[in-house]
């Protein structure tokens, strides 16, 4: 894992909102996006499911994977992962080395409430 906890990096969102659920303690938060929004870092490793105008994803951020990469396509309500390897703009290496911060959220700070111990 990275020194920042674990990276979602998301492209191609409806610039609204995202919803965010920690399936370890079954609490939901709503973030308002605009434009600029990258994801989130320093996300404890877990389970969680994210939503943006009905397209549900379900992610688990581990050890082996602490940085991925999810782009929606919002004709379809799907989401297509990145790998590393197929990664030809670099999100993976733009977030491990901090480069990205600036413009993802903070997700112990901006939504700490999402990791509390009940919902």
């Amino acid at each position: 894992m990275t020194s920042a906890g674990a990276y979602l990096i998301l492209r191609d969102l409806w610039k609204d909102e995202l919803k965010i659920t920690n399936k370890a303690n079954g609490v939901t938060v709503t973030v308002p996006i605009e434009g600029g929004f990258r994801g989130l870092y320093n996300l404890p490793l877990g389970e969680y499911t994210i939503e943006n105008h009905g397209a549900e994803l379900n992610v688990n951020l581990t050890e082996d994977a602490p940085i991925q990469v999810w782009q929606l396509d919002s004709t379809a309500g799907t989401w297509t992962e990145t790998k590393q390897e197929d990664d030809d703009f670099g999100y993976h290496n733009l977030a491990r080395s901090g480069a990205m911060n600036s413009k993802l959220l903070n997700a112990k700070q901006a939504v700490s409430s999402l990791f509390s111990d009940s919902p």
